[in-house]
């Protein structure tokens, strides 16, 4: 677009010089030219230049239309390949949290077992569901994919500003927010606080890959432990 512009500015100059010459050269007979002479004259000057640049606009037109095509392409493929990723990160916690359950099975008495799926099945699954923000400031889709929670309170100890939206109550297959401001670098952890059905606190542990996609960090042992007071709730 640049050079077709350039073009077209030389173009014009040319023409213009062309003209100023002829003028120069007929200098004598100006004088003697009638009214609609003139006219004529600066219709015969100015109308190819005219014409000329309605036809440089519509190959620039055309020239951005196929530029803003390209951008859209790209953003479409981009687009696709966040949501792949995405779908990985998912499914690469979801073969995560299953393979410490049953780490966590094995190793229980019978009645620790049953206990153990009563909680489970008592827990949220939070998922990335994309997002929107920019400058260091987010909004990030959460959707719960498990079982309906309350008193909800997202943090990040060294990181940004994370709160969790809805906070009271998050119920099943219900789509939500996380608010992230003054993002400085990734990836970062933060926690998600909540109480499940039987009023017991629980704390799960994510980490945030990049913008909107983030994993859980599943810990054996901290989900083995016994509910502490002192930690405020099991880590889940």
């Amino acid at each position: 677009m640049k050079n077709l512009t350039k073009a077209g500015i030389v173009l014009s100059v040319i023409w213009l010089a062309m003209m100023t010459l002829l003028i120069w050269i007929k200098w004598e007979d100006l004088p003697r030219l009638d009214l609609n002479e003139w006219g004529d004259f600066l219709a015969g000057v100015m109308a190819p230049l005219a014409l000329f640049w309605l036809v440089l606009g519509y190959l620039q037109q055309g020239e951005e239309l196929r530029l803003n095509t390209e951008a859209l392409k790209a953003q479409q493929e981009e687009l696709g390949r966040q949501v792949a990723e995405t779908a990985a990160l998912v499914a690469q916690s979801e073969r995560q949290a299953a393979a410490a359950e049953q780490l966590a099975l094995a190793t229980m008495s019978e009645a620790q077992q049953v206990a153990l799926q009563e909680s489970m099945e008592a827990m949220p699954i939070f998922r990335p569901a994309g997002g929107y923000g920019t400058g260091g400031n987010y909004y990030i889709n959460l959707k719960n994919a498990g079982a309906t929670v309350k008193d909800l309170s997202a943090s990040c100890s060294n990181g940004p500003s994370i709160r969790i939206i809805p906070a009271d109550v998050f119920e099943a297959g219900m789509e939500g927010k996380l608010r992230v401001e003054s993002v400085t670098a990734w990836p970062f952890q933060f926690l998600i606080r909540f109480t499940d059905k039987f009023n017991k606190k629980h704390v799960k542990y994510f980490e945030m890959k990049e913008q909107f996609k983030f994993v859980e960090s599943v810990d054996v042992q901290q989900m083995l432990q016994a509910d502490d007071p002192a930690s405020g709730g099991t880590a889940s």
